[in-house]
């Protein structure tokens, strides 16, 4: 199906995939997905390119999209489908309550360093080595990971969600 309508599909796997979260951050995915695009791009001859990001992807597809400077890489970037978006704060705070989770959170901002890794038995992390930053961006309110909590369009938040472009 894809042949006849002249269409490349490209799967990938993010470092940052599956257990591997914990102390890789959307930065590194953003970078990530960029130079898999310039890849594709070089060898094959692809001028234009849909992103489907399922998942944690999705947030790792919307943080390119808000940090990137690369003006030739938005150009290649025709649309953007996300599938099944999580939001890691809402099922964190359902999951083991509001108040431990900010407890938690607390505890994040307060280490002494980003890279430090947060106890194993921190709520949220279910025993996966996590650094600081990363927790805070899963778990705190507006950190990077934070587009698809249900308080967003609340206007209660600042997220970046609100303002993404017409590419999705």
């Amino acid at each position: 199906a894809c042949r006849a309508r002249g269409v490349k599909l490209v799967r990938f796997e993010l470092t940052s995939s599956y257990e591997r979260y914990g102390t890789v951050d959307l930065d590194s995915d953003a970078e990530e997905i960029t130079l898999i695009v310039r890849a594709v791009a070089e060898k094959f001859g692809v001028e234009k390119f849909t992103l489907l990001g399922h998942s944690t992807g999705c947030q790792s597809i919307c943080h390119l999209m808000r940090t990137t400077k690369d003006a030739g890489l938005i150009d290649k970037i025709e649309r953007i489908v996300l599938q099944a978006g999580v939001s890691d704060r809402d099922w964190y705070d359902h999951d083991n309550g509001v108040e431990v989770m900010r407890e938690a959170v607390q505890l994040a901002e307060s280490m002494a360093s980003p890279t430090d890794l947060m106890p194993s038995d921190t709520p949220g992390t279910y025993g996966v080595p996590t650094t600081a930053r990363r927790f805070m961006s899963l778990a705190g309110r507006n950190g990077d990971d934070d587009w698809f909590s249900l308080d967003i369009f609340d206007g209660s938040s600042s997220s970046d969600a609100v303002a993404m472009n017409n590419k999705i």
